[in-house]
Order: C-alpha cells, then structure tokens, then sequence
C-alpha cells in the first residue's frame, strides 16, 4: 500500500515491457489474490466484484487495495 501511495498517479500505467502488466494492473493482480485468499482459504466474505474496464484513479487504487487488505485482517483475526 505504501508503494503504490509512494507512484505518482501519472505513472499507474507505466509497463516494464509491452508482454508485463501495468503498475495499476499488478495493483489490482494483488488486490483481488488477497481477496480471493482470504474468501477461499480463511472463509472471510468475499468483496462485491468491481466494473472491468474502467480506468481506476490512484484514490480508487487505494480504496480497493486497504479493502482487500482489511479484509485480509479480519479473516486473520479468526484464527488467532
């Protein structure tokens, strides 16, 4: 989350070679492996399913990510 704070929005498409995924397309590769981790394996419910195709703002990036991250938690938080 810190990382993704620290990239300045203007770079979120920034694609380490055409074949690589962009910065906020690994983002969201990330957010949506915690979500399913955490749904699958911890049992936590799922989050609703996001509008593919639409071009996310850094504060919708951000949104997302400490979603999935907090969801993350709580399905930990379970187990403790």
């Amino acid at each position: 989350m810190k990382l993704a704070d620290l990239m300045p929005e203007d770079k979120y498409d920034f694609r380490p070679s055409p074949e690589e995924m962009t910065f906020r397309e690994q983002l969201l590769h990330i957010a949506d492996n915690m979500t399913w981790l955490s749904s699958a394996y911890l049992f936590a419910e799922a989050l609703a399913k996001r509008t593919s195709g639409v071009k996310l703002s850094k504060a919708d990036m951000s949104k997302i990510l400490g979603e999935a991250y907090d969801l993350g938690l709580k399905a930990h938080e379970r187990y403790r």
